[in-house]
């Protein structure tokens, strides 16, 4: 009992711990902010003729209190307190640099379109973006118009290219249901004449070609139109004739290969506005050009449920535009 006693050291009066020195041979009530005592009971009653024995040569089991000191000392919580606000002001401070690979804008620069273009048909094919058509020149240069198609895909950040369009024409209504892309009129040379010729390209042949599809209603030829694609129908709104903006709708029906006229007129006749199809089947239409003078921007919204007979005014945009870009 002696050697164990030792080992674990003696017993001693808790209040003598205050005069013991701290660490590094500081006082440890300088320092000190608490003792934490173990006590373990080494030893027991012995009983029987052993432990008559064991008490005629004074031996006792009696319980014997070994009380390990440990201490807390204020030096050390103050630096794991120190340690925890400067992890909290490096989490929360507003003054760190983002990472070097951090994006600055929610904006990156793509690779540049292949060719310059200015009203252009564009529509989504799948993931992918396509161009077709469009003025590639400025004025000094002439305006000159393509009859490029020029393909952009985000995944792999490139532009391949289709089969160029049959036709030159800008304002192109450009539209794409599964594979297959619909080039359905436009307006032809720097005259801005409207054509309704109508053409489609599956994107999927191995040797894709434009093929040539039921044209226009005669006198309802046009181009700068919002497209509106409800498969199997594409809906053609508003637009521009040779001589002036229009109110009037059309739709295209790609099982029938048919032209029609469903929808009522817009409330006003509309070049170059932004469309839309919500999934209750509420068309949209924002924006454009009430004339086919590019001054004469618009901020008005309209919208027509499926089972309206007349365009619903809806809150005019903050600023009116025409010729946006849009997409849904």
């Amino acid at each position: 009992e002696s050697h164990a006693h030792a080992a674990l050291g003696a017993a001693v009066d808790p209040g003598a711990v205050a005069g013991e020195a701290g660490v590094d041979g500081m006082p440890a009530e300088a320092d000190e902010v608490g003792v934490l005592v173990v006590v373990i009971r080494v030893g027991g009653g012995g009983g029987g003729e052993q432990g008559d024995r064991e008490r005629e040569r004074g031996v006792t089991h009696a319980p014997l209190d070994a009380r390990h000191r440990i201490r807390i000392y204020r030096w050390a919580i103050l630096c794991r307190m120190k340690a925890v606000l400067w992890l909290l002001l490096a989490a929360c401070g507003s003054s760190t640099p983002p990472r070097p690979d951090a994006p600055t804008s929610p904006w990156s620069q793509g690779p540049d379109v292949p060719a310059p273009r200015l009203e252009p048909g564009v529509t989504a094919l799948g993931q992918r973006v396509v161009v077709v058509g469009g003025f590639d020149t400025d004025l000094m240069a002439g305006l000159d118009i393509t009859k490029r198609v020029d393909v952009y895909d985000p995944l792999d950040n490139t532009w391949t290219q289709l089969p160029d369009a049959p036709v030159a024409w800008t304002h192109i209504q450009l539209a794409a249901i599964g594979t297959t892309l619909y080039l359905l009129g436009g307006l032809e040379g720097q005259t801005y004449t409207a054509r309704g010729e109508a053409y489609a390209l599956d994107t999927l042949d191995p040797s894709p070609q434009w093929m040539q599809l039921a044209s226009m209603p005669a006198g309802m030829e046009r181009g700068s139109a919002a497209v509106i694609v409800a498969p199997p129908r594409i809906y053609l709104l508003g637009g521009a004739s040779t001589t002036s903006a229009l109110a009037t709708n059309l739709y295209y029906d790609t099982e029938s290969n048919m032209w029609g006229q469903l929808l009522p007129d817009l409330p006003q006749p509309r070049s170059h506005p932004a469309g839309m199809r919500r999934v209750d089947g509420t068309l949209i239409v924002a924006g454009g050009l009430a004339t086919l003078d590019s001054s004469s921007q618009t901020s008005d919204v309209w919208s027509l449920t499926p089972e309206a007979t007349a365009w619903d005014t809806k809150t005019p945009m903050p600023s009116a535009r025409g010729g946006c870009a849009y997409g849904v």
